[in-house]
């Protein structure tokens, strides 16, 4: 975080004619609508707000019993008849034991929740196309080109319920931000209460009166610095000039009052259905020789490598499927420790599962898929990782190089690593200072 730390008692200054609220105001008791300023919604959110205790639920068939779910010592998710009995999202565990002694209190597994999540998630996929997952329960969808944004919404909420059993919210906007706000995700964890802003309502006279914690996404600091500032509400943040933000704030200050405005530039990411590459090598006359074998899967590797870097990809899991000249396919499947689209990994997971596999009979075709696969965030994993990469940036950057020169002079443009004096020059520099 760039700036200090905000001064004990120190309140930022505003502009405008408005006054300060005097009390921080709550969400209202009803959803309101305004027909001013209107704002396109190209932005949807999809919340499961009871998630995990809902198919706890399920799975241990005590749908009428309080249950919820605890991780770290806190409660992260609660059941309808949960909620009813008192328990609250946030509360540490002995003081929800002591509220509900009666309640079912089981600890987080993620796994156990996959399946249903799978479902929702391709249920979203088959009304509105791909789609970003966030946390368990929550997918961004991209609603932009659509008309009626919020109908096209309605559908997917009944499905959800109707398939899966699961409380289901949904709402839009023209941002993230503004999106997951509308579905109450941030007021009290309250989901009896459905509320879904319509495309046309005055975007500002929403946000300003909502608390300053109902920003997102902020981490706890930046949301402490900003209330020991004496900003309790969106509103104020909003005119705070920009100078005088950016002394406690520094860069994030801009990203503040974007978000106070309910400007939220991150665009919705297809993250779903999970991409893959699958490459396949027949064998004609079906072999077992272990070189031959080993060849087959240098190639698949080569192949599929290849185009994950085209695509700017990573894969995440890799799984072989082996078609013996007689007999079913046999298939195995092996996660990375790291995410890659180097051919080595590739090839190094494909000698693994082979290895399970272990085929009774010739092989007639090798078939390799690469799967979750996300974008390349540019990790570096080792000074010289690929030197056959680290040649062609050099290439690349000698040829530009060497245009500039042409252009504008040999001397007009020089490498950095040119400019350092030789290690001999520096020392007897040094030594005659």
């Amino acid at each position: 975080m760039h700036g200090h730390a905000p001064r004990a008692g120190h309140r930022l200054q505003v502009t405008g004619d408005r006054k300060p609220p005097a009390t921080t105001p709550t969400r209202p008791a009803v959803p309101i609508t305004y027909h001013q300023s209107p704002v396109t919604s190209t932005v949807g959110f999809i919340h499961l707000p009871r998630f995990q205790a809902e198919v706890e639920a399920k799975l241990l068939d005590k749908a009428r019993v309080p249950l919820a779910i605890h991780q770290r010592g806190r409660i992260i998710s609660v059941c309808e008849s949960g909620e009813a009995a008192g328990l609250q999202i946030g509360m540490r565990l002995h003081q929800a034991q002591a509220v509900c002694p009666s309640a079912e209190f089981v600890p987080l597994v993620i796994d156990r929740y996959e399946p249903f999540w799978r479902e929702v998630l391709d249920l979203c996929v088959a009304h509105l196309g791909s789609v970003e997952p966030g946390e368990p329960g929550e997918v961004f969808v991209d609603l932009a080109g659509l008309k009626r944004p919020e109908e096209a919404l309605a559908p997917l909420q009944v499905a959800v319920e109707t398939r899966t059993g699961l409380t289901c919210r949904t709402a839009c906007g023209p941002s993230k931000f503004v999106a997951k706000l509308g579905t109450g995700t941030h007021f009290g964890h309250d989901v009896r209460q459905k509320w879904v802003p319509v495309p046309n309502f005055a975007l500002q006279d929403f946000l300003d009166p909502l608390p300053i914690t109902e920003l997102w996404p902020l981490d706890p600091k930046t949301l402490q610095q900003l209330q020991a500032l004496g900003i309790p509400t969106i509103g104020l943040l909003r005119r705070i000039p920009l100078d005088r933000l950016a002394e406690h704030f520094g860069r994030e200050a801009r990203r503040l009052q974007d978000l106070a405005r309910g400007l939220d530039h991150s665009p919705v990411r297809p993250l779903y259905p999970l991409r893959e590459v699958v490459v396949r090598r027949t064998l004609p006359d079906g072999t077992d020789n272990p070189e031959a074998l080993d060849r087959c899967l240098n190639e698949l590797a080569g192949k599929a490598a290849a185009e994950l870097r085209r695509r700017q990809e990573v894969c995440g899991q890799v799984a072989l499927c082996a078609t013996p000249e007689a007999g079913a396919p046999s298939s195995s499947s092996l996660r990375l420790r790291d995410p890659s689209h180097d051919e080595r990994d590739l090839l190094r997971a494909c000698r693994v599962l082979v290895k399970r596999l272990r085929p009774p009979a010739p092989i007639s075709a090798l078939t390799l898929k690469a799967s979750d696969c996300r974008r390349d965030t540019g990790r570096q994993l080792d000074l010289f990782y690929d030197n056959r990469a680290l040649a062609r940036r050099r290439q690349r950057t000698s040829q530009a190089l060497e245009v500039i020169r042409e252009c504008f002079g040999h001397d007009i443009a020089i490498l950095g690593a040119e400019m350092e004096l030789p290690r001999r020059e520096r020392v007897l520099a040094a030594l005659g200072n």
